[in-house]
């Protein structure tokens, strides 16, 4: 597909307005991480952290997300690498454990020196997982064993929007990313709340519930935790460490200046382009919705262009889907019996009931038409007819990134 790069066939079309994550000033990325690791925020320098550890495991994130893993391990091999016994496990929640090549990606030029080190956490794995207790919110806690085998960890994360959880980053290395199945699907079920939405914390049940769960892991001393935004050049353009709260807390701030983007009015038509690693499957791609629905008039129509070359993805959502008629059908459905993948089948029935949604990706025609979504060859030919049924004076918004741009109303 070459919809992603070439965006010249725009111009045959009036009133369009191109947005993406912002690019920001970057001199030198690793300066910048330098600087968050010399300042932590409520929590001893680095060098201090380690110095008191002898078997630390480093946290880091799957293939599903922009986290610049590699950017950041090359600051902080230097300060492990010699000093202390260290392992790998690679947060995956419920996500698939990643293939060679990803793990490859995942880690750049440090594969082969530490793929002996790495680990995959299996959320459905019972032998790896310890019950912990239950949360304020009634979540019962399954957690990976192997955080309790090492008497210090580093988290290394990064900060995008997020529709349900507010922001990803920081406790979602615990929760979800090493966390048994059962608990993350129950946490999951906060997301049918309306307080549980994008840039949301305060009041959200989905991102209190998980700060609730790391609290009672009883690990956060033992938790240096480093967190970025990257621009929409991939760059590292802020860094946070410390506390794994208030680093978090902190690098949210930074996270809503990038990928926010202001725009003066609703448009009829939005473009969203779900970029790498966004369009690795529907799943994933799912967000991209999610954010530009934000920017859409009342039954707007949506041209998602995703490659989706991984398939589906993890299929609660879709089967769920494909068993009913309507998408309101759906959501009626979920109310009285919740599983897991079920929170994204009802945020994505909700746009479904509203909204036409196109497709143009890699995946079979009717694995689109059994979900209530129209499969399309090319941009072009979708842009075209929907710029037929909207009228020529109809608004057009192209979202790059569109998985954590988010598009708001300029007050």
């Amino acid at each position: 597909m070459t919809e992603y790069s070439k965006l010249e066939l725009l111009k045959e079309f009036e009133n369009v307005k191109i947005v993406g994550p912002k690019t920001i000033e970057v001199h030198n990325e690793q300066k910048v991480i330098e600087e968050a690791l010399s300042s932590p925020i409520n929590f001893p320098d680095l060098a201090s952290f380690l110095g008191k550890v002898r078997k630390l495991l480093l946290i880091i994130n799957d293939f599903t997300r922009p986290t610049p893993t590699q950017k950041v391990l090359n600051v902080l091999i230097n300060y492990i690498e010699e000093t202390t016994n260290f392992n790998i496990i690679i947060a995956s929640g419920a996500h698939r454990t990643p293939t060679e090549d990803e793990l490859q990606c995942i880690l750049g030029k440090y594969y082969s020196s530490l793929r002996e080190k790495v680990k995959f956490h299996d959320s459905k794995e019972s032998n790896s997982l310890i019950y912990i207790g239950i949360s304020s919110f009634g979540t019962p806690i399954y957690i990976n064993k192997t955080i309790y085998e090492y008497d210090g960890m580093i988290v290394i994360g990064s900060s995008e929007p997020h529709y349900f959880a507010g922001y990803t980053g920081g406790r979602k290395a615990f929760i979800p990313g090493v966390a048994g199945h059962e608990t993350i699907t129950l946490n999951h079920k906060f997301a049918l709340d309306e307080r549980s939405e994008t840039f949301a914390l305060e009041g959200n049940p989905v991102h209190e519930d998980m700060i609730d769960i790391v609290k009672k892991l009883n690990i956060c001393e033992r938790v240096f935790s480093i967190q970025t935004v990257v621009d929409s050049e991939g760059r590292i353009c802020y860094a946070t460490a410390g506390h794994i709260f208030d680093s978090f807390d902190e690098i949210t701030k930074h996270a809503k200046k990038v990928y926010s983007v202001e725009i003066p009015h609703k448009v009829d038509i939005v473009v969203a382009l779900a970029e790498n690693p966004m369009d690795v499957n529907l799943y994933q791609s799912h967000k991209a919705l999610e954010n530009v629905k934000l920017a859409l008039n009342d039954d707007g129509i949506i041209i998602l262009v995703s490659r989706c070359h991984g398939g589906i993805g993890p299929d609660g959502f879709y089967k769920l889907l494909k068993e009913c008629k309507t998408p309101e059908e759906a959501i009626e459905k979920i109310k009285g019996d919740f599983k897991f993948g079920y929170h994204k089948a009802i945020k994505l029935a909700s746009i479904l009931s509203k909204f036409n949604v196109r497709v143009v990706s890699e995946l079979p025609e009717s694995a689109l038409t059994e979900v209530f979504m129209e499969p399309w060859s090319s941009l072009e030919e979708a842009l075209k007819d929907a710029v037929k049924h909207k009228g020529k004076d109809a608004k057009i918004l192209v979202v790059r990134h569109a998985g954590v741009t988010v598009p708001v109303l300029s007050e």
